[in-house]
């Protein structure tokens, strides 16, 4: 089975990789937040969700502030968590 139908079959990120929501930074190793996802992914997260490798990943204050998305779903992180306070709690 192709690594991209399997991320389809049952949303769980290939190794390597995790899913980054673009509008808050938190992160899963499932689309939908039932694998390993930081506190307070939800259903608009799983909306927001971009696959991202995860190396070279910049993370402040528990949130991704940088990454690099896969070669398969390419997109900007306009997300930037400010040192006091941010979009989301």
């Amino acid at each position: 089975m192709a690594e991209k139908s399997k991320v389809m079959l049952d949303g769980l990120a290939p190794m390597g990789t995790i899913f980054v929501c673009s509008a808050c930074g938190r992160r899963s190793r499932s689309r939908y937040g039932t694998v390993d996802a930081d506190s307070g992914w939800d259903e608009s997260c799983s909306t927001h969700a971009h696959l991202c490798d995860e190396a070279g990943m910049e993370v402040t204050n528990g949130r991704v502030t940088k990454a690099t998305a896969s070669k398969k779903e390419p997109f900007e992180l306009p997300y930037v968590r400010p040192e006091s306070g941010g979009n989301r709690a």
